[in-house]
């Protein structure tokens, strides 16, 4: 009997990577001008940030209760265990719909070896729990092992997010809209982190450059042995800067090992082109 890791799509990891670690993903909602789409299927989060900037409205959704139903009753006659690693509740609810479901399937199907899990995480944070988890069930952890060491994990993901403009968390109902007026006016660029599964303003700058140094600096305070970790880099449709971004982190910290990615559709439509985050733990 083997542990089977399942993630939704808030992941935001690279399509090889997710095919090498041969996970399932499920994709979240997103809704463009009223259109559904499931995220990164029937919309890639390139195509997104080209709606957007065109003034499309987008708005997110959670992953269904049938959807979820539909893919969890598949597993009930397995040998195989399996666990869901969720988008954090503290930005969906997501986590809650899955447990539920759990919860209803196992009343019926008792023999169902479904656990969920919450990360806390987002995006690549959450991707790089993912991976983690793939690695314990291939050295032959068992779930509640492989629980217990991610979550370890996870409580020391940082996040490290920036935007270019503060109106997508305004529309996203994360700021005031006089907050996204004055950033806009004054080039203020928020630095915002993940703390606790929710999204914290930490500090601030003004300029692309200073922005990269401030969240880099964040970095060194925060960061345990960065040279030996894989950073994670997220970007929304600016691949250039990301590029910088890592260069940087190259030169500063000696680090060789990266994942760079699309900010997806999900947390993108609350941070807007032009976002960028990093992804490392304490």
């Amino acid at each position: 009997m083997s542990v089977k890791i399942i993630v939704d799509s808030a992941c935001d990891l690279p399509q090889e990577m997710i095919k090498r670690l041969d996970v399932k993903v499920m994709p979240l909602l997103v809704y463009v001008d009223g259109i559904e789409y499931k995220d990164k299927e029937t919309i890639k989060p390139k195509e997104l940030y080209e709606k957007m900037r065109n003034g499309s409205s987008v708005r997110t959704a959670q992953i269904s209760l049938k959807m979820f139903h539909d893919e969890f009753i598949k597993y009930v006659n397995s040998d195989d265990e399996y666990l869901y690693i969720s988008f954090s509740s503290g930005l969906s609810g997501t986590y809650q719909t899955a447990e539920m479901v759990r919860k209803e399937l196992k009343e019926t199907y008792p023999e169902l070896k479904l656990k969920i899990y919450d990360s806390k995480c987002a995006s690549v944070g959450l991707g790089m729990i993912v991976d983690f988890a793939v690695s314990l069930a291939e050295k032959g952890k068992n779930i509640d092992q492989i629980i217990s060491l991610i979550d370890d994990k996870a409580s020391r993901m940082e996040h490290i997010i920036t935007v270019d403009d503060m109106e997508y968390l305004y529309r996203g109902g994360r700021i005031s809209k006089s907050k996204a007026v004055v950033g806009g006016i004054l080039n203020i660029k928020p630095i915002i982190n993940i703390e606790k599964g929710e999204l914290k303003l930490i500090g601030r700058a003004r300029s692309q450059k200073k922005t990269i140094i401030k969240m880099l600096d964040i970095m060194e305070e925060r960061g345990k042995d960065i040279s030996q970790q894989t950073i994670g880099i997220h970007h929304g449709d600016n691949l250039a800067t990301a590029g910088i971004m890592e260069q940087m982190i190259r030169e500063r910290f000696g680090v060789n090992k990266f994942i760079v990615t699309y900010a997806g559709s999900v947390l993108g439509a609350h941070l807007g082109p032009g976002a960028l985050s990093i992804f490392f733990t304490r």
